[in-house]
């Protein structure tokens, strides 16, 4: 399902309308920031009559900052470019000519930092991050030099909202707790708003949800002093995103209310189609499709209203998403092709790109396997296109299916090597910019130490040659001295072993992917191809392929388990997390899986990792095959040092005071017993089955 894309600037700004928040709040945008557009035009042709005739250079600056604002409020980036490079040119005369040196030059410097920071503003508009950013570095160098605190928090604030729409979010980070600063100093709340939104937004990205959660009750605060309710309805808004992506739909679902109800009483219209949006993609998310329905109708009947194209768009393929769960096709392309057409209006060549896939899936669902192949190799040409690497993985990946579905085995298996490959080389990727990151971390740590040490030397010799230390202080520091370099030569050695053990382990876990892997996968493909080939059902070749996916789902187990990168347990909470999806959906079973966010830093031995994951594994495995359940809940919560894992479902139940029919509950006893964990299983014929898994870590 399909969200509104989170504000990149500010709580208050929305997808479309009011994105354009960079513009320096001056006299003359203040002044015409409300008029329409043919308002504009007329205060356009007034501003140049003006231009013509002024001589004083102020009235000048504020004529030509008139013209830039109303240009950008008209669309009208280039017109807007040439007023701001006007103004930069002034204010560069200004400098140059002044007579008095201490105001005019100091007044003409800092209307330069402004005219940069605004023409940075163009570029970002325009999509030009890099040169909105070569702007803001240079107005703030202006700034600094003036020390103008308000235009360096101004720069830096928009270098980290930048950073933050490139997905740097660690510059983000930085660069707007820098800004910050200034803000606090000078007590400016509605630009402390737009910080803590920033650094919400940034830390959500990176996960880092209670900190993220910090920076947006922050802004909900300043908000409500200030008394702004557009700026409160926004809080609301992106702390009920980040309630969402917590796992928590009621607080998710509350919190958006909040900001529906307010954004009602304020009459903004902008904002109740983002309101509308996300009540709808919670409700759908939970599928709850007659409420999703209806928030998504009342949003594409407002965005039609006041003529918001982007919100006409993705209302119009939200529901086309609905209507696909619901398993109305016919319907769901009637909304996709209508979104198709705004999107193509638009030019929103991602949208674009995303709703062919979506096509794709369901002509696929619908059995019409040409058209999907069709929609999908559009989509696929589009994502290489336009850059969207993250797309072409999904892609690949729903081209294998329906070649699979289509029985054309040869080109399913290649889409899926293709998906494959790729997806091992995004991970790539992010692993080597992680340890590009960790390294220079560890050499500027190490630097910082270096430097602290021979600060520390250098003031032991000094206070060596003042006291005229006798030979018995120099013997000690010599002995101190060795002693350090010993610590030293048996961490390095110990780290030099850690690092060979990790080594192996690597080289083992990737042997057992490539070679065997690969293997056995041929050994199951070929097994169904002969299957199919032959007229009559052979059960040899139906047990060598159940076999072989048997063997391979083991060896999946055992390259995760030896693989140190999976060491840590958020690793592990996200194989359980999947297993548990893809096993209860195909069992179209109900489940809640709730994880303690405090087990995400801890770290298990390769042993006690494995058959923690694997006595979870078999205990899921026996619920969807012996319990008959409809629903299940699993959860995992760490108090006291202790790991604590319940499942619990509403199947018939057993004896569990009989001999047990299998290996499995044996099996799980003997794992938690290897682990010294305490494990017990209660059930009753007719009241369910609960296992319960004591780890001390």
């Amino acid at each position: 399902m399909h969200y509104p894309r989170k504000n990149i600037l500010s709580l208050k700004l929305t997808a479309m309308g009011k994105q354009f928040f960079f513009s320096v709040i001056l006299f003359w945008s203040i002044v015409f920031s409300k008029h329409s557009m043919a308002q504009a035009q007329h205060e356009i042709d007034s501003l140049l009559s003006l231009l013509k005739t002024t001589q004083e250079d102020s009235s000048k600056f504020k004529i030509l900052d008139g013209l830039r604002s109303r240009f950008l409020s008209l669309y009208n980036n280039e017109d807007a470019r040439k007023y701001t490079n006007a103004q930069i040119e002034l204010a560069k005369n200004i400098i140059a000519t002044s007579k008095d040196p201490e105001y005019l030059k100091r007044w003409g410097k800092q209307q330069l930092g402004n005219a940069y920071n605004s023409l940075a503003q163009i570029f970002y508009r325009q999509g030009e991050d890099s040169i909105a950013i070569e702007n803001l570095e240079t107005g703030l160098k202006i700034h600094e030099e003036i020390n103008n605190k308000r235009g360096i928090g101004f720069s830096l604030l928009y270098i980290g909202i930048i950073r933050y729409r490139q997905s740097l979010y660690a510059d983000a980070i930085e660069y707007t707790s820098k800004a910050k600063t200034y803000f606090e100093e000078l007590k400016d709340n509605r630009k402390l708003i737009d910080v803590y939104c920033n650094l919400g937004n940034s830390y959500d990205e990176q996960g880092n949800y209670p900190e993220a959660m910090k920076n947006y009750v922050s802004s909900l605060k300043v908000s409500e002093e200030i008394g702004d309710k557009r700026e409160v309805a926004g809080a609301y808004t992106n702390i009920g995103h980040l309630f969402d992506q917590m796992g928590n739909p009621g607080e998710a679902i509350a919190n958006h209310s909040k900001a529906l109800k307010i954004n009602q009483e304020i009459g903004d219209k902008k904002g109740l189609c983002e309101s509308y949006i996300n009540m709808g993609g919670i409700n759908s998310k939970n599928k709850n499709y007659p409420e999703a329905l209806k928030y998504f109708n009342a949003c594409l009947k407002l965005a039609k209203e006041i003529e918001s194209k982007s919100d006409i768009a993705l209302s119009l393929t939200n529901l086309g998403y609905v209507y696909n769960d619901l398993r109305k096709f016919k319907d769901a392309l009637k909304y996709f092709f209508e979104a198709l057409g705004v999107s193509n209006e638009l030019n929103d060549q991602y949208t674009i790109t995303d709703i062919d896939k979506a096509i794709g899936n369901v002509y696929s669902d619908m059995g019409n396997y040409k058209e999907a192949k069709a929609y999908y190799q559009k989509s696929l040409s589009e994502a290489r296109e336009i850059g969207a690497r993250d797309l072409v993985p999904e892609i690949y990946s729903v081209l294998s299916d329906v070649c699979e579905k289509d029985n054309d085995l040869k080109n399913s298996i290649r889409y899926l090597r293709m998906y494959s490959g790729l997806k091992d080389s995004l991970l790539n990727e992010t692993n080597s910019k992680q340890i590009v990151e960790m390294k220079t971390k560890y050499e500027t740590e190490k630097k910082d130490k270096e430097i602290l040490l021979l600060n520390k030397n250098k003031q032991i010799q000094d206070l060596e040659i003042k006291k005229q230390k006798t030979l018995k202080y120099a013997f000690i520091g010599g002995l101190a001295a060795l002693l350090v370099l010993s610590f030293l030569v048996y961490r390095n050695y110990r780290t030099r072993k850690l690092l060979e053990l990790q080594a192996l382990r690597n080289k083992i876990a990737h042997d057992l992917h490539d070679d065997i892997g690969s293997t056995l996968n041929s050994i199951s493909i070929y097994s169904e191809v002969a299957q199919n080939k032959s007229k009559e059902k052979i059960p040899e070749l139906e047990l060598i392929g159940e076999s072989s996916r048997k063997v391979m789902d083991a060896m999946s187990d055992i390259v995760w388990t030896i693989n140190p990168d999976n060491d840590s347990f958020e690793k592990i909470i996200f194989r359980m997390r999947s297993l548990t999806h893809l096993l209860m959906k195909a069992k179209n079973l109900e489940y809640t899986f709730k994880a303690d966010e405090k087990l995400n830093d801890l770290e298990l031995p390769m042993q006690t990792r494995k058959n923690f994951y694997l006595i979870f594994k078999e205990a899921l495995n026996n619920l969807l095959k012996y319990s008959h359940a409809t629903r299940s809940a699993i959860s995992l919560s760490y108090s006291e040092n202790i790991i604590e894992l319940f499942i619990r479902d509403n199947g018939v139940g057993f004896d569990a005071a009989s001999p047990p029919r299998g290996n499995g509950l044996n099996s799980m006893k003997q794992r938690a017993d290897k682990i010294k964990a305490k494990f017990n299983i209660e059930s009753s014929v007719g009241n369910g089955t609960s296992v319960e898994l004591h780890l001390k870590t």
